[in-house]
């Protein structure tokens, strides 16, 4: 009776080991200039990234959190201008969001 219980209880385990999610719950991050941030953590084992409250693509590097920058066959690297939220963002920041090609990189992640 054991030996039943013990491959059922294993296989159960592989399955939810197999299946890991991102957790997509919202956190608040202070970065290192002090503001605060809203992260939401998208994916599972295979490819995973952060967002913004409003969806702004993220990339987390070390303690911090930088504005994506998306290439054209839709790989994600860091740039080098940390986050913020809406009302603080800079005409830089602003310009490197605009340039995300959002529909380029949800297609590369979902084929990943």
């Amino acid at each position: 009776m054991k030996k039943p219980l013990l491959i059922i209880f294993l296989l159960v385990i592989t399955v939810y080991a197999w299946g890991a999610k991102v957790l997509s719950e919202p956190f608040s991050v202070t970065q290192s200039d002090g503001t605060t941030l809203l992260v939401t953590g998208h994916g599972d084992e295979h490819v995973s990234w952060y967002t913004a409250s409003d969806g702004v693509i993220l990339v987390h590097v070390g303690f911090e959190y930088y504005i994506g920058q998306i290439d054209s066959y839709g790989n994600l690297t860091a740039s080098t201008q940390l986050a913020h939220e809406v009302g603080q963002r800079s005409a830089t920041e602003q310009t490197l969001i605009n340039s995300q090609n959002k529909e380029v990189f949800y297609k590369n992640a979902t084929n990943t």
